[in-house]
């Protein structure tokens, strides 16, 4: 199946994964790499942050974004 991950305003791949993968199988340092994103990212899907043995389903489209750090 294939997955498309995105970071920032433009980058973006298309990644063919197993029927049963996770986020954790689909983003690994390579991914990261090719689309310039740091480690210790979240990985969303429609609005929702994920773990990383969440599924993923053919067709997805996940974001990579930065996690806020907060101070209490």
């Amino acid at each position: 199946m294939n997955i498309t991950i995105k970071y920032g305003l433009s980058n973006s791949i298309t990644k063919a994964i197993d029927d049963d993968s996770t986020v954790e199988d689909a983003i690994d340092t390579t991914t990261l790499a090719a689309l310039n994103a740091p480690e210790g990212i979240a990985v969303v899907r429609n609005g929702n942050t994920l773990s990383e043995d969440t599924s993923l389903y053919d067709g997805d489209v996940i974001y990579l974004e930065q996690r806020s750090s907060s101070k209490a």
